[in-house]
């Protein structure tokens, strides 16, 4: 029996987002402050030459 109550979670990845978008999840959050702040340096970084 399904549960009438809605899930959320958070997610670290887009594959990750995926597999709970697939097991019924409705709120999903992508990542943490942290971990969203080193993704963007590390992108910004990909860019310079060293």
């Amino acid at each position: 029996m399904k549960s009438r109550v809605p899930i959320g979670g958070v997610a670290r990845s887009a594959e990750q987002a995926n597999r709970m978008i697939e097991r019924g999840y409705l709120v999903i959050a992508l990542g943490f402050d942290w971990s969203l702040f080193a993704r963007g340096i590390a992108a910004s970084l990909e860019g310079i030459r060293r």
